[in-house]
């Protein structure tokens, strides 16, 4: 059985002594790794998920000391990488030794910045050993690239009032069930800038899922997943090829699913969640859903609410349908929330309307693990670690501010779509331009240029470049839009800033799910292209003014439909009038 122990002090002998200048490499297969810069290929398989500055290359050295090794300022990350010699889970234990003076909150973690511990307190003469279960796998860590095959195994200490401490770390196989995570950023790993500051990181509650549970957690959520990308991009794949029977998998989709129509809550959305139950079960293994993360409640004059209502409804409805167990995190977290934000700051724990920083995610954690303890949802509840008790939040304002809609959270913001390699150079340029301006997601593998656009999506991206575009609550003009869905806001925008041709509308209906034809486009953009007060052109008129800017397409039909790639390059064009 495979077994290791390092010693970073010189009072003991029985694991293998590490100099401070022992740094990570393939022929090493050990040693301490300096976080890179935002900009380096390997953030995650080169440095554990944390990034610094060359201008804090000398402050992320390793010095020696009686009692292990540490750094010399607080609030940056002591990382240290062994390579297994297979994938799979690992049991890990971390000294830490105070010398003569406290050491005063420390955090623990592994792999890609997962938590195991925070506020670790180490009196001054004394020693702490912390030991936790830990995945090494496969894992996606941009969209577009093949999937990193990393053994090693990373472990980080951060010191957030002390410099970071290490005394030794030993590792061992274990043969622990592994807790596998299936969903979206609201769940996924996100990197660190150094020096560490919580609340300006992204996180997903998955990152920190850790302390909880006596469990190895492998988090294959990615940013901008539905339940249909989740599969077709490859990362379900990751998770079906290592999973065996007692393993327990975690769905939690919704945010992403909302605003893709095929995805309807009783529609696409439930058909999805169905297979991914059939394909764990066929495998021995246990599936356990979770409802949405609510958004930060908006409030109308019927009070609280948030969108994502009826996709936990449906979450709900699966559960009952195929007898799995659920954790309505939605509705818990919605109640939570609208009590919070009459008491605190939320943007002390939100970064918009739907993504959480480090302190958001922990909140998010701890309401799954009180959810699951309150309820005893199996097979979890026979995996906590202790019964969660309710964090305490710091008493702040409340800050009268509207949160921005949930933005793509992206780690490669490079085209880097697999259907769109085949383009000519000069149309891949443009696509990237498309991207840089916000008018495709850059956290999907596939673009679809010549599926055709749906009137619905359109608007949706649209919504990145249109002026005036402010959302608001939906009055009620059309007849086919449900007021509480998420194409709401964005149709009562265009409303709005009267982007809409009436010659357009049938029967009060706008017809969100029909295609859009090469006239409606074009009134679109031209209407945008006007001052608000001049924007009542007739399609006619619109067609005139586009051939006059040149913006009329080699083979334009103004009743044909139009394609994903011509909607994105005439906005592209447009953007330059």
């Amino acid at each position: 059985m495979f077994y290791q122990k390092f010693l970073f002090n010189a009072t003991e002998n029985d694991g293998t002594h590490v100099a401070t200048d022992a740094l990570y490499s393939d022929t090493a297969q050990y040693g301490f790794v300096r976080p890179g810069s935002p900009q380096d290929n390997r953030i995650f398989p080169g440095n554990g998920g944390w990034l610094a500055t060359e201008k804090l290359a000398a402050n992320l050295l390793p010095q020696q000391n009686e009692n292990g090794v540490s750094l010399t300022k607080a609030r940056l990350a002591l990382c240290f990488g062994i390579c297994v010699p297979e994938q799979g889970n690992y049991q890990v234990a971390v000294t830490i030794q105070a010398a003569e003076t406290d050491l005063n909150e420390l955090n623990l973690y592994y792999g890609r910045r997962q938590l195991v511990r925070e506020h670790i307190h180490v009196a001054a003469q004394q020693q702490v050993t912390i030991e936790f279960y830990a995945h090494v796998g496969a894992y996606y860590q941009a969209v577009g690239t093949t999937p990193v095959s990393d053994n090693t195994l990373y472990v980080s200490i951060l010191g957030l009032d002390s410099p970071a401490t290490l005394s030794a770390i030993s590792i061992k196989e274990a043969t622990v069930p592994t807790l596998y995570l299936a969903g979206d950023s609201i769940v996924a790993d996100n990197e660190a800038k150094l020096p560490y500051v919580a609340e300006t990181n992204g996180c997903g509650w998955g990152q920190v899922l850790t302390p909880y549970f006596k469990l190895a957690v492998d988090n294959q959520a990615h940013n901008g997943m539905t339940t249909t990308c989740f599969r077709d991009d490859g990362h379900w794949q990751l998770i079906e090829d290592s999973l065996q029977a007692k393993d327990i998998v975690l769905f939690h989709f919704g945010h992403n699913d909302q605003k893709r129509r095929a995805l309807a809550a009783y529609g696409g959305y439930s058909a999805n969640l169905r297979g991914f139950v059939k394909d764990v079960r066929a495998k021995g293994a246990l599936p356990v859903l979770v409802t949405s993360l609510s958004r930060v409640p908006k409030h109308d004059k019927d009070g609280d609410y948030d969108l994502l209502e009826e996709y936990a409804q449906a979450v709900l409805r699966v559960s009952q349908e195929l007898a799995v167990p659920v954790i309505d995190l939605h509705q818990f977290s919605f109640k939570q929330l609208c009590a919070l934000q009459n008491e605190v700051d939320l943007t002390q724990y939100f970064n918009d309307a739907a993504h959480t920083n480090d302190y958001g995610a922990l909140l998010t954690a701890n309401w799954l693990a009180r959810i699951i303890a309150t309820n005893k949802i199996a097979p979890l509840y026979d995996y906590l670690n202790a019964q969660p008790t309710t964090l305490v939040l710091p008493k702040t304002q409340p800050v009268n501010q509207e949160f921005t809609n949930e933005q793509p959270i992206s780690k490669q913001p490079i085209l880097s779509y697999r259907d769109t390699q085949f383009l000519p150079p000069a149309l891949q340029n443009e696509l990237q331009q498309a991207l840089q301006l916000h008018l495709i997601d850059p956290c999907v593998r596939y673009l679809h240029p010549y599926a055709t656009m749906p009137r619905g999506q359109f608007l949706y991206l649209f919504a990145a470049v249109a002026k005036p575009f402010t959302q608001s609550d939906y009055l009620g003009k059309y007849n086919d839009v449900y007021r509480y869905e998420w194409d709401a806001a964005y149709v009562q925008a265009a409303i709005d800033a009267n982007l809409i041709d009436p010659a357009t509308i049938t029967a009060d209906r706008i017809r969100l799910d029909a295609p859009l034809t090469g006239q409606e486009l074009i009134s679109f953009v031209i209407r945008n292209l006007q001052p608000l007060n001049q924007r009542d052109l007739s399609l006619r008129a619109c067609e005139k003014i586009a051939a006059q800017l040149g913006l009329l397409w080699s083979n334009y039909n103004a009743t044909a439909t139009v394609d994903r790639l011509t909607c994105l390059l005439t906005v592209v064009h447009a953007t330059k009038v």
